[in-house]
């Protein structure tokens, strides 16, 4: 990026509270930022921070790459930097919040409400409250409690039901806090159905820092089984949320390449004509 894409792209999403350094690497460019400031050394305790931006955007070519029918929705739990917040929404994607904070700061980097969705199974009633003010309508649930907790507050809300699928072998598993166990899904369909609420799709996590691509595959063909049941209830569903925790790392054992060929070839298989 030369010099005048760099200011025009720092100007249009990131703002003006940070510096830029093209090609160095990012030892070089902490003992440049010392150098250039010797009294900080003796002078302020206070951190700073460095974050390979040009490593964010491979990654975002990669994904378009690799899984191109498949939108990211990026998880603010991950890094909640504003700049990391105004990259993405400038890249276009889409942002995954857990809690009101989450989704007052992506709304102040710009974030458009329709591209949030609000992906905690758990939520605090002043929060969906807040969700709703502000015109944030898709989110997750997985109980019958948290149905009716959102049947209170939010009717307009679009919901999206996430089913306990768990890889073994992941590092965090998921499912002992989140994920409605897969013989009583049918049964929470029917619930929201009677309560006039509007399920627009199916989403699973499989855990953080999975093992096998292959749980994927199982997963994926689930959902297809439970969209066929909520067809059944009276639902078009139209959403499929395959959840994240994807190798980030070239060092891993199972590379992002191999997740995204598995993903990719079951998607086909079960939604031919999904965008992820």
């Amino acid at each position: 990026m030369d010099s005048a894409n760099r200011t025009q792209f720092k100007s249009a999403h990131l703002g003006t509270a940070i510096s830029l350094y093209d090609r160095q690497s990012i030892s070089d460019t902490a003992k440049g930022i010392i150098k250039a400031n010797p009294s900080a050394k003796r002078d302020c305790d206070d951190p700073f921070y460095i974050c390979d931006l040009g490593d964010v955007i491979a990654k975002d070519r990669k994904w378009r790459e690799l899984l191109p029918t498949v939108e990211t929705f990026y998880a603010v739990k991950c890094n909640s930097d504003p700049i990391i917040l105004r990259l993405l929404i400038g890249l276009g994607r889409g942002l995954d919040c857990a809690s009101k904070r989450e989704i007052q700061m992506v709304l102040d980097a710009g974030a458009s409400p329709d591209r949030i969705i609000y992906a905690h199974p758990c939520k605090q009633g002043s929060h969906l409250r807040y969700a709703k003010e502000n015109g944030v309508k898709l989110m997750t649930f997985d109980s019958a409690d948290e149905l009716r907790k959102i049947c209170n507050v939010f009717t307009e809300a679009k919901l999206v039901l996430r089913m306990k699928y768990d890889d073994p072998s992941a590092v965090i598993n998921l499912g002992s806090k989140f994920g409605c166990p897969l013989d009583g899904i049918p049964r929470l369909m029917e619930a929201a159905k009677t309560l006039g609420m509007d399920v627009v799709g199916i989403s699973f996590h499989v855990g953080t820092g999975s093992k096998d691509p292959k749980v994927f595959a199982g997963a994926i063909s689930y959902a297809k089984t439970l969209f066929r049941v909520g067809k059944a209830i009276g639902y078009d569903m139209t959403l499929l949320d395959i959840g994240g925790g994807f190798p980030g790392k070239t060092s891993f054992r199972v590379g992002f390449q191999q997740f995204a060929e598995v993903i990719s070839e079951s998607l086909k298989e079960h939604f031919r004509q999904a965008a992820g």
